[in-house]
């Protein structure tokens, strides 16, 4: 049996997209061993190649990073009292920002950005940084090197 020749990355395409919580749990970080919350996003785009795709967001319990866990809770809507455990995220709705990176040589993709689910505003990616190249310079000051022979 033939199977087609076109290719796909597997990965949601970069931008802005809508999603659903599919899955959530807490675990300790595999790195660090430190807790965190592990999402599972589902795209739910009205049509396309995305939709369905999934992508994992990562968020430490820390105290340093309780930024992005304010950013979630802003996105999902959750009130500004009481307490949620990671499950009850399961459902709700939010937008995201995707870029693509690498880990562990392998393509990714990753949220940098979460948005309430009745926003309409659309991301900007972020710049792609590299390491900054010196160019190898034509002329040298340096003195020619002398064989001894």
């Amino acid at each position: 049996m033939g199977i087609p020749l076109e290719r796909n990355s597997g990965l949601i395409t970069e931008g802005t997209h809508p999603f659903v919580i599919s899955k959530a749990e807490e675990k300790a970080s595999a790195s660090s061993g430190e807790p965190q919350w592990v999402l599972t996003l589902q795209c739910t785009e009205q049509a396309g190649e995305d939709r369905g795709k999934e992508v994992s967001l990562f968020l430490s319990l820390s105290s340093k990073a309780r930024f992005k866990i304010d950013e979630l809770l802003d996105a999902t809507e959750f009130p500004k009292q009481g307490t949620v455990e990671v499950h009850e995220f399961v459902g709700k709705k939010l937008r995201a920002g995707i870029t693509h990176g690498e880990y562990n040589g392998r393509a990714t993709a990753n949220v940098f950005r979460m948005l309430p689910a009745s926003s309409t505003v659309v991301l900007d990616l972020p710049k792609k940084t590299t390491m900054a190249q010196k160019p190898i310079p034509t002329d040298s000051s340096a003195p020619e090197r002398r064989s001894a022979f």
